[in-house]
């Protein structure tokens, strides 16, 4: 088939097919701290993407019925500046200005803890720290997810 005279065709039906398709990105980090036993660990940190929706996902280990407090700050790509911190109290994000940036979801199901956010309140690319605090708000854990692409 000649592709010259269909040219135009061929580019707007691949414009059609490139909006249909949807990215979904997906990260694994492994933290190994070996905490001694009462201490919250984070066993597995995942980073899922979709169009509209990003969600952050931690497993912990723990010993204890508590439920550990968690902080998430987001940086720069590579990071050396913070962008916005997750206040898990009322569920928002906020910029290192303190202003609001906007609303998240929070969910606890055995000791996996799932946040959501719309997308396009974060940067296309950016690194990433959870951290864990104990009852008596100190540093029980922290998993560093550094240089997290949402776009190509």
């Amino acid at each position: 088939m000649r592709v010259l005279p269909n040219l135009e065709w061929i580019k707007k039906s691949a414009s059609v097919l490139e909006k249909k398709i949807k990215y979904v990105h997906n990260y694994k980090i492994i933290d190994q701290t070996g905490d001694s036993v009462g201490n919250f660990d984070i066993m597995n940190t995942y980073i899922s993407s979709t169009e509209s929706k990003l969600k952050l996902i931690s497993e912990m280990i723990t010993a204890s019925d508590n439920k550990p407090k968690i902080n998430i700050i987001i940086f720069n790509e590579i990071g050396n500046k913070i962008l916005y911190k997750y206040n898990n109290i009322e569920q928002n994000l906020y910029n290192n200005e303190n202003k609001f940036v906007c609303k998240g979801s929070e969910s606890i199901i055995n000791n996996t803890y799932y946040y959501e956010f719309e997308k396009k309140c974060f940067p296309n690319r950016f690194s990433l720290v959870v951290m864990i605090y104990n009852d008596k708000y100190s540093l029980s854990d922290e998993s560093y997810i550094g240089k997290i692409a949402l776009s190509a």
